[in-house]
């Protein structure tokens, strides 16, 4: 990136739009997201007082951790420790059978700040697997620096990191809800490992989940990172701003347009780097004229760059919910994922290709198990409907399309439902609610409850997928530059090649950071 420092306001390219403004600014780089990504790459390109930098955001910026509104503030507020829709960007999507809510950060600190906190890192397994797509710099080795350099545990001190900007803590034992002790003590007798860091590299078992809330606040990367450096002279935040397209001159991009306060602004830069997310910068690289050529076409919008993989390759971790009647309702004020297992499916050759999430759900006398696919071979697609950013998207997931995500999803039910029938559940459960054992006991009917009943993991990702040039789906290169067009990175959760087994919020952060040194 060029280091030169160039801020200029002025008339003399006044953008041609009904809702017109005079301001022009040009920035040495624009990093469009102020989400997990976003937050960190502007902390640490900033740190180079030369080079000036523009963060942008759609939605609205708490500028500290007591203006946080509580939902947002404290992770512990809702049920899930996800907030619901009151900072999002309203995406739904097919899933199984149906439609659901997808939930995206729409704030400073984007998906970061309404998240449920699980700090999982990736596996080594998934940066073997992102070489063996192409990617030879993302080995291990390459990639377990940064993983510590993000983190300060609070609980390991080897192999993990002790001074970075988001603390990681787990429930310790003592502290445990019941029904979470009794998880893992069954877990236990069925012959799976004890696991107390499931951040140790090839950690495989049963244990408690690593998480960025100490004291139950939620440190996003909007606290971590961002708030330690506003006062920075050459950075320059714009919140409630939503950039429309990214302007390209032949394969240059050259700047952007934005909507900001009812206005059209131009803004020009050197480099733009879009992190908004798995969702939005598919859809803005497609608003921008950079995508499939017949789709493009479809929609009214001119071609700039044909990269068909735009919006293509969408990767999550198929989930479906069981549930249980239970004696009591679950107690506030504490998280609802305190231990969870990580294992292999029979015969997979993935190794540690599932997981299972449990909780006693707050506000009705329920027991839930979230068995989910950590590793799918389903895959969908999303796509813009019109050039208006307004305009919906389509996203489809595709969950479950493929046959053996379904086997091991079968599997897993049924593993599920044995974990509960464990004489330490007696106390706290009285009956499975959902599915029934006629579910249970047949493939074909349980295959149509999976797929009426298929939900996310909220940990999208993968479309704009990394890979070399010659990969016809490939949309950036390893260091996140797009294919055919100077000037211009993706650097967040959409450009990973296939997704991680673990919670993908630790892994959007190592990579940022690994790529705000390149």
């Amino acid at each position: 990136m060029n280091p030169r420092r160039r801020i200029s306001h002025g008339d003399d390219h006044p953008v041609s739009n009904q809702r017109r403004t005079h301001i022009n600014a040009t920035y040495d780089t624009v990093i469009i997201g102020a989400g997990s990504a976003g937050c960190v790459l502007a902390s640490r390109l900033t740190e180079d007082e030369s080079r000036s930098v523009l963060l942008i955001e759609g939605g609205p910026d708490f500028a500290s951790v007591e203006s946080l509104p509580d939902e947002v503030r404290l992770g512990y507020s809702t049920p899930s420790g996800m907030v619901a829709r009151s900072y999002d960007w309203g995406y739904e999507a097919r899933t199984g059978v149906s439609r659901e809510p997808i939930i995206r950060g729409k704030l400073v600190g984007g998906s970061s700040a309404v998240n449920a906190q699980i700090y999982l890192w990736g596996l080594p397994y998934d940066f073997d697997r992102w070489v063996a797509l192409g990617n030879d710099t993302w080995s291990w080795n390459a990639v377990e620096p940064y993983f510590r350099k993000v983190e300060t545990d609070q609980d390991y001190a080897d192999g993990h990191g002790q001074d970075g900007p988001i603390p990681v803590c787990r429930y310790r034992k003592a502290d445990w809800l019941p029904v979470q002790a009794a998880f893992h003590q069954s877990c236990l007798d069925r012959g799976f490992a004890d696991c107390p860091d499931l951040n140790k590299p090839y950690a495989t078992g049963i244990g408690p989940y690593p998480m960025n809330n100490p004291d139950g606040i939620r440190v996003s990367t909007a606290i971590g990172y961002l708030n330690p450096v506003r006062s920075r002279p050459n950075l320059t935040i714009f919140s409630n701003t939503e950039v429309e397209r990214i302007l390209l001159d032949a394969n240059r991009a050259t700047g952007l347009t934005l909507s900001r306060d009812g206005e059209m602004t131009e803004v020009r830069a050197d480099n733009i780097i879009v992190a908004a997310g798995a969702i939005g910068s598919p859809l803005l690289l497609q608003r921008s004229g950079v995508g499939d050529p017949d789709h493009l076409n479809k929609v009214g919008v001119d071609l700039s760059i044909a990269l068909p993989g735009v919006g293509q390759n969408l990767r999550d971790h198929p989930a479906v919910p069981m549930y249980w009647e239970a004696e009591t309702t679950g107690p506030l004020n504490v998280h609802w994922h305190q231990v969870g297992l990580r294992y292999t499916a029979q015969g997979s050759s993935d190794t540690d290709d599932m997981i299972v999430y449990v909780a006693h759900v707050r506000d009705e006398p329920r027991l839930l198990m979230r068995p989910t696919v950590n590793l799918a071979r389903s895959n969908g697609h999303l796509a813009i409907t019109s050039p208006d950013p307004a305009a919906k998207p389509e996203i489809d997931y595709r969950m479950f399309d493929d046959p053996y995500d379904r086997e091991r999803m079968r599997e897993a039910i049924r593993l599920c439902r044995r974990l509960v029938e464990h004489p330490a559940f007696e106390p706290h459960v009285t009956r499975p609610m959902q599915p029934d054992h006629r579910d249970i006991e047949d493939d074909q009917r349980l295959d149509a409850w999976i797929l009426a009943h298929a939900t996310t993991g909220h940990h999208v990702s993968g479309t704009c997928k990394m890979g070399p040039a010659s990969d016809p789906h490939a949309v950036v290169d390893q260091n996140g530059a797009v294919h055919g067009v100077e000037g211009l990175r993706v650097i967040d959760a959409s450009i990973f090649p296939d997704c991680v087994r673990a919670n993908i919020h630790a892994t959007v952060l190592m990579m940022a950071e690994r790529l705000s040194d390149q």
